[in-house]
């Protein structure tokens, strides 16, 4: 389930906007061509007791830290579920295969959170805290939104990913292994070292 955690600002026709703030209407920016200004034809929401979760990396969030992608980006602290793709070197890689304990790390000491999606009139890219990622993408998924009407227990967020319908309809192609994601990975493990500060690199060394 690709979706920003409670807080995250996302880029509008009127600013940042808190992505728990956004309504069914507004116009968010876009960066996969065409409009620049996009409608929000949806937004879902789901509390999620991590906690309480039968695998806990399927759920916790993950931390992007600012300027962890690139010079300020993220320009503050991004944390988003752990199957939501970021825009890197023309893919969408998910969250989780970017962690590297420093500059991106998940939070499996979170007890509890409040995830939002944003759905646009077909699946992009959107703007959030100045990092280009995802739009939501309903590949069966969003009955474990808690106001789609029906919700379950125990949230499986990669229930349906298998399905196909993601990775044969997303708005770029997805990365999940490979070479490139290597190349990805080791870019910004560089980026997270240089980073350190001079006693952090002691502990690290």
């Amino acid at each position: 389930m690709p979706c920003f955690a409670t807080g995250t600002l996302v880029a509008t026709a009127r600013g940042e906007v808190a992505v728990e703030d956004l309504r069914v209407g507004d116009l968010v920016v876009t960066a996969h061509g065409g409009a620049a200004l996009q409608p929000v034809v949806w937004i879902g929401h789901t509390k999620v007791n991590v906690a309480k979760q039968p695998n806990r990396t399927s759920a916790a969030p993950i931390l992007i830290k600012a300027g962890a992608l690139a010079d300020g980006v993220p320009h503050r602290d991004l944390r988003v579920s752990p199957e939501h793709a970021m825009f890197l070197d023309g893919r969408l890689v998910p969250a989780r295969l970017l962690v590297n304990g420093t500059s991106i790390v998940q939070e499996l000491w979170c007890p509890e959170v409040t995830y939002w999606h944003v759905e646009l009139p077909a699946h992009g890219l959107l703007v959030a805290e100045g990092a280009v990622s995802e739009s939501y993408f309903d590949d069966g998924n969003r009955k474990q939104f808690d106001n789609y009407g029906i919700t379950t227990l125990f949230k499986d967020f990669e229930s349906e990913r298998g399905n196909g319908r993601y990775a044969e309809a997303a708005c770029y192609p997805v990365l999940q292994d490979g070479p490139l994601l290597e190349r990805i990975r080791a870019r910004l493990e560089q980026r997270a070292t240089a980073n350190l500060e001079p006693s952090d690199k002691r502990l690290s060394a």
